[in-house]
């Protein structure tokens, strides 16, 4: 199907709407459909291994012993393409579906999405796959209504003026069409995105990166600004945010208006080209802050309320044990540390509670995961913890944290 590109630039004026600036494309990359559930199981594994937590100390040991069960119930290898193993960058739940997305590393552009049924979460499905020659897939977003799904993505066809792109699929079923719009974002790679509202919020980096906020109804331009190394945006019920490195910035917007909030700046995220991402918790943002590991921040204040450090283990490369990931579950504050694998921090209460409180924080160990993962993403829903874990593709892990109550959030 045709696409039509959209230019958005700073030098641009913003009332440039898609209808007057696109331009239809008939060489278009090709995008390849599988929707085979059948082909598609042979990509998963079912298991039922417990996942054993490896304690700091004594106190941690028993804090994780008693209060945590863990079990690594399906594995789905990452997709092929001519040869070429992609490799997960990021997961998004929204209602009983889970989504993923790939790319690769190196000069090449090539991404894919992968979408999981996960209505019985005892037993996740493969539903649908895409292949994207010449598209890197970094981050996504599924429309509250599902009919939609956003991909950020950097592509090297001709026709952009900057390779970072955003790309949005209509969903059939819940399953991917290769029916499209692309819309051209300032910068070498669009790394996130999300929707809240009215408004798609993008960003993009690492030099001259952007925060693009676009109107959903028509993809015209709402707002832009610069942010060096935008890495990541998160949205829930209350609250905006957007992370950006090199310095570690974190940006709130307005749910309603789309317009900026505040802004405030912390350590960390210091390595340029990381991945870095922003989850909201009620009056909380929990941010991967690289190698300033894990922040937990008042989004109203700006307030650090707690902080823990990266994970360094002997004889491996610090670069390669940065907080890519933070995802939160009722008290548990699971991290992916790069190479260094998943670990995981319990508080004395829930997080759900709207406040800026963050009750005995302490670090219980690390997940004793197979194959040593290198961690990309990591998401919980569902009382399902989603690992995006490289070429090693998806794992997912149920989730018992004693003593909390129930906690789903599926945005």
């Amino acid at each position: 199907m045709k696409k039509r590109i959209c230019y958005f630039h700073s030098l641009i004026p913003f009332i440039i709407i898609l209808s007057g600036c696109g331009t239809a494309i008939t060489s278009e990359p090709t995008i390849v459909i599988n929707n085979d559930e059948s082909l598609l199981a042979q990509r998963m594994q079912r298991l039922s291994l417990p996942i054993t937590v490896e304690a700091t100390n004594s106190k941690a040991r028993l804090l994780a012993s008693n209060t945590t069960q863990l079990t690594l119930i399906a594995e789905s290898d990452p997709p092929k393409y001519a040869d070429t193993t992609l490799q997960a960058t990021e997961v998004r739940v929204r209602g009983n579906k889970a989504y993923v997305s790939f790319n690769i590393q190196g000069e090449q552009f090539l991404g894919a999405v992968d979408v999981y049924d996960i209505s019985d979460n005892s037993s996740p499905q493969l539903i649908s796959n895409a292949i994207f020659p010449g598209v890197d897939i970094n981050g996504l977003s599924i429309d509250p209504g599902g009919n939609e799904i956003y991909l950020a993505a950097a592509s090297d066809a001709q026709e952009l003026k900057t390779p970072a792109l955003l790309r949005r699929i209509t969903l059939l079923g819940g399953k991917l069409t290769n029916d499209y719009v692309d819309v051209d974002i300032d910068s070498y790679a669009a790394t996130d995105v999300d929707v809240a509202g009215n408004h798609i919020y993008i960003t993009s980096g690492a030099d001259y990166g952007k925060i693009t906020v676009l109107n959903k109804n028509d993809l015209s331009l709402h707002y832009q600004f610069d942010a060096n190394d935008a890495r990541s945006v998160d949205v829930d019920a209350q609250d905006v945010t957007v992370f950006a490195g090199t310095p570690a910035t974190l940006y709130t917007f307005d749910r309603n208006s789309g317009e900026l909030v505040d802004q405030f700046t912390y350590t960390g995220a210091s390595i340029v080209n990381s991945k870095s991402t922003v989850e909201t918790k009620q009056a909380k943002a929990f941010i991967g802050a690289g190698d300033g590991g894990t922040h937990i921040v008042c989004i109203a204040t700006g307030e650090l309320l707690a902080n823990i450090p990266q994970a360094i283990i002997p004889d491996l490369d610090p670069l390669l044990s940065v907080t890519n990931s933070v995802t939160v579950y009722k008290r548990a504050v699971f991290m992916g540390n790069g190479e260094a694998g998943v670990y995981l921090a319990l508080a004395s209460e829930n997080f759900n509670a709207n406040n800026c409180i963050v009750n005995d924080l302490q670090l219980a160990g690390k997940l004793q995961l197979p194959d040593a993962p290198s961690i990309n993403h990591i998401v919980y829903r569902h009382d399902l913890l989603f690992v995006a874990s490289g070429l090693g593709g998806l794992k997912i892990i149920s989730v018992n944290i004693a003593n909390s109550t129930d906690d789903n959030d599926d945005t």
